[in-house]
């Protein structure tokens, strides 16, 4: 089964797996993980009056990072469950969740009341954005985001689900079922406060209940009625159905309901009353949501040309590789448990042998159960291998490294954009090469679908001049495109991650260390802002390099 490991094409090299940034903050202003202090950029001393401003805002940010900590657990369980080891439960959606989330907001917003960064550290600077980050999201929440779009519940929900499809067949759901009986009632609170709606995202909902119906087979399959996870499908099958229903008399009535711009809020209504949106958000939408749910509001051109660029990029990757897969690289079948631990094992040697961070360890009991009977086709398991083998034990290493403030304020667009750069470093520097051009082929298409989303609903232009503008980008007719922008709008931008590895080395560092944070904060985490010197420190960036034997 082992493959004889190629060269990393550089670009690979130097722009996908950049090496660590040093003087990176494990956990800014917070003791490392070796136990000692993490130092700040040293600055003149101040007089006095404002050594005690310092010290007064320095105090007030450590009571916020305290105050902060339920509203992240209430804002977001899972990663809460990730980094605390509280149980896994889905997102509160329904009133009495948001009550509670109003009352914890309260003292942390009183001890951020105030604050100025330009009183702090470099370091301090930056957890102050982090918190200023989850306060502006936690007041979004209050407003329900969902309210408008169906599909906005679901992409609320999207983590809890992907994490039960990850413990579910590691057999971490044994004991209490990881909340799945509670996912009915928090879908039907959801949608209950809907009361407008576009028609692709009408569409695009029942599209995901179907979807999510159908996943429900396989999380039951082999368990007996009495089993925690067994015993929440027949109620939550139910909720589906119902809901689906709804959605059902919504495409019905919409095409002549009252049609509101994006700016109007409207009540909760039934779905067949529910007022109809326009399937295109407007740059002022775009840019609040990107904003509020990644700290990333930039001006949706200079968005577009960031997409553009990525597309670009991974386009040429796909040239220089060939575009064919190496048919030597083929798995066996059936992929079994065998199969599974031998196709492991380059992988877990490569890692070894790796001066780096990365961590390898694979449960192939857990990736045969997540695969199911029917496994896909090679590059697909060579992917989900190098995701549960090696990013995952990666990425919770990183968490463990850090401050449970800064990792459980999540964002969407980085964490794709950095499971995909190293699903591509690594198959690159282990010879897989379908599993290569899959990784970077599904890039490509993200960063395309990127642009797209961030034309359409940034008001950058007719149709007819986007497509010119794509043209040559491999991205496709740009029809499918917009319509696959116009129904899950917010899922569409995920490709904008993909920006983060557009200034180099220190920037792909930066996204492979703080993997997790909202795409806006990334950059900054990793490198702060320097100290109000003459002449500033210099930053060492120590590319990752791969020894090809």
């Amino acid at each position: 089964m082992s493959r004889a490991p190629r060269s990393w094409p550089t670009a690979v090299r130097t722009l996908l797996l950049a090496g660590a940034v040093a003087g990176c903050p494990s956990s800014p202003s917070v003791p490392s993980p070796e136990g000692g202090a993490e130092a700040s950029p040293s600055s003149p001393t101040p007089p006095p009056d404002d050594a005690f401003r310092r010290k007064a805002h320095a105090t007030a940010l450590s009571r916020v990072r305290t105050a902060i900590l339920p509203v992240l657990r209430r804002l977001d369980p899972v990663a809460a469950a990730q980094v605390e080891g509280t149980p896994l439960r889905p997102p509160g959606l329904d009133v009495a969740s948001r009550a509670s989330l109003r009352t914890e907001l309260e003292p942390a917003d009183d001890e951020a009341n105030g604050i100025d960064e330009a009183w702090l550290d470099p370091l301090d600077a930056v957890v102050l954005r982090a918190m200023q980050t989850t306060l502006a999201r936690g007041h979004l929440y209050l407003r329900r985001p969902w309210r408008d779009d169906p599909r906005a519940v679901l992409f609320a929900l999207e983590p809890y689900l992907e994490e039960l499809g990850r413990r579910i067949p590691a057999g971490e759901c044994d004991a209490d079922g990881c909340g799945l009986d509670q996912l009915g009632p928090m879908l039907r609170a959801g949608f209950e406060q809907v009361g407008s709606a576009s028609l692709p995202t009408v569409s695009a909902a029942r599209e995901d209940l179907a979807a999510l119906a159908a996943q429900l087979d396989r999380w039951g399959a082999g368990r007996p009625a009495e089993h925690p996870v067994a015993a929440a499908l027949p109620s939550l099958r139910a909720v589906i159905e119902e809901l689906d229903a709804g959605l059902e008399a919504a495409a019905i009535a919409l095409p002549t309901a009252e049609e509101l711009p994006w700016s109007s809020v409207v009540p909760s209504a039934e779905p067949s009353a529910w007022k109809r949106r326009p399937a295109r958000w407007g740059a002022a939408k775009l840019t609040e949501w990107l904003t509020h749910a990644e700290a990333y509001g930039h001006p949706p051109k200079a968005l577009f040309d960031g997409a553009r660029t990525a597309a670009a990029r991974m386009g040429a990757m796909v040239e220089r590789e060939g575009g064919q897969p190496d048919a030597s690289t083929a798995l066996p079948r059936p992929f079994d448990l065998a199969a599974c631990r031998a196709a492991f094992a380059p992988f877990e040697s490569w890692v070894k042998g790796q001066a780096t961070h990365l961590h390898g360890e694979l449960h192939c009991e857990a990736v045969i159960a997540e695969l199911g009977p029917a496994a896909p086709d090679d590059a697909a398991i060579v992917l989900r291998i190098i995701d549960r083998g090696i990013i995952d034990p990666t990425r919770a290493a990183a968490v463990r490294a850090t401050a449970p403030d800064i990792t459980m304020l999540r964002g969407r667009m980085a964490p794709a954009a950095e499971r995909t750069t190293l699903q591509v470093a690594i198959t690159a520097a282990t010879g897989w090469r379908g599993a290569e051009l899959r990784a970077i082929e599904e890039a490509r298409h993200d960063a395309c679908l990127a642009a797209v989303a961030v034309w359409i609903h940034g008001e950058l232009g007719p149709t007819e001049e986007l497509a010119r503008s794509l043209d040559g980008l491999g991205c496709g007719s740009p029809e499918p495109l917009v319509a696959a922008a116009e129904a899950r709008p917010r899922a569409a931008l995920r490709g904008l991650g993909l920006l983060l590895l557009g200034l180099g080395p220190a920037d792909a560092a930066a996204l492979d260390r703080y993997w997790w944070a909202p795409a806006g904060l990334v950059r900054n985490l990793a490198l702060p802002p320097g100290p109000a010197v003459e002449t500033p420190p210099e930053v060492e960036i120590q590319p990752i390099e791969v020894d090809p034997g």
